[in-house]
């Protein structure tokens, strides 16, 4: 890339303030959680659950209309309690998820996991991080903001992979990915804490 045009992004990119940038950071962070174990469902519940692939699908695919109408009581949520509550909220959800697959094996208290993170995990982090992208930073760089904050989405997806093999080859359970996940989401509240 030449000179000039690395100049150019850098100046673009310090019209974003430092919340922002904190923000991109716990968003970074948060997706190495979650993309350490997400992938890693299916194959749990089949292989260490004996449920069948199509069961499996019904589960994850029913759970997810969980997350459709969650994404407007997020947005309500937002404007009534802050960006910051909300995005609580989700660590919370994915820290249920994560250290709950890593501490129980009943199918029925998986599904109500499952179920509980898609309405207030996901749904509710995507929901307040927009909203937080679109507060923090101004108009002319808005588009600069969002294309950061999705880098670190998949920034933080591929390190997750790299993190978790090395995880499931010392514990092939599943056990240790799970709870090292609610483990990293707990990082991520801490961080949106202070």
């Amino acid at each position: 890339m030449p000179a000039g045009r690395i100049a150019r992004v850098v100046a673009d990119l310090k019209v974003l303030p430092r919340q922002f940038w904190l923000l991109a950071a716990a968003i970074f962070v948060y997706l190495i959680g979650v993309d350490m174990s997400y992938p890693y469902e299916a194959l749990y519940l089949n292989s260490r659950l004996d449920v069948s692939m199509t069961t499996v699908g019904l589960i994850l695919g029913a759970t997810m209309f969980a997350t459709l109408p969650m994404h407007v009581v997020g947005g309500a949520l937002c404007d009534k309690l802050g960006r910051r509550a909300v995005l609580l909220i989700a660590m919370l959800g994915s820290m249920t998820l994560y250290t709950g697959l890593g501490l129980t094996r009943d199918l029925g208290v998986i599904v109500a996991l499952i179920t509980f993170e898609a309405a207030f995990g996901w749904a509710q982090f995507i929901t307040s991080s927009n909203a937080m992208v679109a507060d923090l930073t101004p108009p002319e760089g808005r588009a600069e903001a969002y294309s950061v904050s999705r880098v670190a989405l998949n920034a933080g997806a591929v390190i997750a992979a790299v993190i978790a093999l090395p995880l499931l080859a010392a514990d092939p359970s599943f056990r240790l990915n799970f709870l090292a996940s609610g483990a990293v989401c707990g990082i991520v509240f801490v961080m949106v804490l202070v």
